[in-house]
């Protein structure tokens, strides 16, 4: 069987929460060292991979932070709630019906 090439990793993304790797101090300190909105955060794949539009609105509904809340003025605390809540949400299923919206 011939030899696979080995596969370049990409530098500028981060981990994301469910790796055996994630660092959530370090993600933490890296979401609050920044002054950028708390949805650009979540969306920014450099400090968090996975989050995309759907999982980002969905975990600062759960974590009760507003989506333009600016990283920088988040506690630790509140920082550790957007993680917690992103995990939640990600391992969710990737779709929900909702009756009213999705009419059969």
């Amino acid at each position: 069987m011939p030899e696979l090439p080995e596969v370049e990793t990409v530098q500028h993304i981060a981990r994301d929460p469910f790796d055996s790797e994630f660092k959530r101090n370090e993600v933490v300190a890296n979401f609050r060292k920044r002054k950028i909105r708390i949805k650009s955060a979540l969306l920014n794949q450099e400090i968090m991979s996975g989050v995309g539009n759907i999982y980002a609105n969905e975990t600062l509904w759960r974590a009760k932070i507003h989506p333009e809340q600016l990283t920088c003025d988040l506690s630790r605390k509140k920082v550790e709630s957007v993680i917690q809540s992103a995990i939640e949400v990600m391992g969710q299923r990737s779709s929900h019906f909702c009756p009213r919206c999705q009419r059969l």
